[in-house]
């Protein structure tokens, strides 16, 4: 598929993808190569998160216990996953074959449960919005598949489909 025939839904979606992706490697790369120092930065702001009012501080003291060696190693591997994910999810939604956005509907459909468990049992401003953008997303995707689907079938005469009227979707 061209870039002038693509949709700007999904313009939108590679967009998101192909800014995501180095955003997220490098920050695997970051937590990786220099721990003690992207920990130290966490603390930082953090503290400077703290004195800014009392709302600050119960962030601050809510986030504190987090800030942890542990922690930090966990963030990287889920930035270096969600990295190479993205990657790959603009990859083969470029490519503009079917299967390949039926498998970025897989993907994401199936972290969307796992997503909302984790915004049911730790509300964040920011996990919702990735839940919705990805909710968005997988709507929108499934909904450009399924009506190629119907546009494939066309109008039925006399038991064959017609080419007339058809459009491709791809």
């Amino acid at each position: 598929m061209t870039e002038a025939r693509r949709p700007l839904g999904l313009k939108a979606i590679l967009a998101y993808k192909f800014a995501m992706a180095p955003v997220m490697l490098a920050l695997g790369v970051v937590l990786i190569l220099a721990p003690a120092h992207s920990l130290q930065l966490a603390h930082r702001i953090t503290g400077q998160i703290s004195e800014s009012g009392s709302l600050g501080w119960r962030a601050a003291r809510a986030l504190e216990p987090y800030l942890t060696p542990r922690a930090e190693h966990r963030a990287a591997v889920v930035a270096w996953l969600d990295g190479l994910l993205s990657l790959a999810e603009g990859l083969l939604l470029l490519s503009g074959r079917t299967w390949g956005e039926w498998i970025v509907i897989a993907g994401l459909g199936a972290l969307l449960p796992i997503e909302a468990v984790s915004l049911a049992r730790h509300p964040r401003i920011g996990r919702a919005a990735v839940l919705l953008v990805n909710a968005a997303v997988v709507a929108y995707l499934v909904r450009r598949r399924l009506k190629a689907v119907s546009a494939d079938q066309g109008p039925k005469h006399g038991g064959e489909s017609s080419p007339v009227g058809r459009r491709n979707i791809d």
